[in-house]
């Protein structure tokens, strides 16, 4: 796949608010290779066709509907745009991925559920997870025909991952 590809190394910190840039380093949808677009419209099409004719049963909280269309998003390819091809994801580029999550976005319950699934609960695996997680767990995910998430929780901790103190424990082999 052709890349759009930016010649410039990232800004340090806000460094990007006190330096002038020149006009070749502004980086613009006109930028976008055709497959980029592609993507784009894949993801801007499944929103429109798929998820808005359920915004209401959505809003009332419909039970599996959501899991349903995520299912729909992992079958054309829209839940696992980060997973590498090697473990049944599309394998995108940074760019790739952003507009894939910009467009997804034009409706925001389903871009945070696509946020959660992709960003929290499948990229720890693909960044951090052994070999024998990454083959277990990837390809479901990509696919949709697992949801990823993350819980976080407790009194004491709110969002800070590094004070909680409940532990998840096996039960059985399967669960």
């Amino acid at each position: 796949m052709a890349t759009a590809t930016l010649t410039k190394p990232a800004a340090k910190g806000g460094s990007f608010l006190l330096e002038s840039p020149q006009p070749g380093d502004v980086f613009t949808p006109a930028d976008l290779t055709d497959d980029q677009k592609l993507i784009g419209q894949t993801a801007e099409e499944f929103v429109l066709k798929e998820v808005f004719p359920f915004i209401k049963e959505l809003e009332n909280k419909k039970a599996g509907l959501m899991a349903e269309l995520v299912k729909k998003g992992g079958e054309v390819g829209l839940m696992g745009g980060g997973v590498p091809e090697e473990y049944g994801g599309a394998g995108l580029d940074k760019i790739s991925t952003t507009v894939l999550t910009e467009k997804l976005s034009i409706y925001g319950g389903f871009a945070v559920t696509h946020g959660a699934h992709a960003g929290i609960g499948t990229l720890p695996i693909v960044y951090f997870g052994t070999e024998a997680q990454k083959k277990k767990y990837l390809p479901k995910l990509a696919t949709g025909e697992w949801i990823g998430a993350y819980c976080l929780s407790e009194p004491q901790a709110g969002s800070d991952a590094q004070n909680s103190l409940t532990r998840a424990e096996l039960e059985d082999v399967d669960h």
